[in-house]
């Protein structure tokens, strides 16, 4: 049996998720803080993210695209708090542009700059992912 915070959340492949970090309030700000989560991006793939403000204005846009090894993920802005989680992915062979800052289902980053690259560590990590 499943309430509403444990019921399962089945995600779509070349999904860029994001989840917001307030659970007090339904009217906050939803970039502040916001965990985007990256979900099985295909070679080749691209997945946007777009973060409105309470009034519906688009305040931020993520993209992220694979070519082979490499995930390029980039953002309009970087709002305080906000970090990428490239789930099912535990390790990456370069990291650029970010702070790993752990592993929740895959590696937490948080962004130093307005475009992270990630370099995957090896083919059948690429594959899984």
């Amino acid at each position: 049996m499943c309430d509403f915070f444990t019921l399962p959340l089945y995600v779509r492949e070349n999904t860029l998720l994001a989840m917001g970090a307030c659970g007090e309030r339904p009217d906050y700000d939803y970039a502040k803080g916001a965990e985007l989560r990256l979900y099985a991006l295909g070679d080749g793939k691209e997945a946007v993210c777009e973060i409105p403000d309470t009034a519906g204005s688009i305040v931020l846009t993520a993209r992220a695209a694979r070519n082979g090894r490499t995930i390029v993920i980039s953002s309009t802005g970087m709002p305080e708090g906000m970090t990428y989680v490239l789930k099912g992915i535990h390790e990456a062979k370069g990291i650029s542009g970010a702070d790993v800052l752990g592993d929740d289902g895959g590696i937490i980053l948080a962004p130093g700059d307005n475009t992270v690259t990630i370099e995957l560590k090896a083919a059948s990590d690429a594959q899984r992912f």
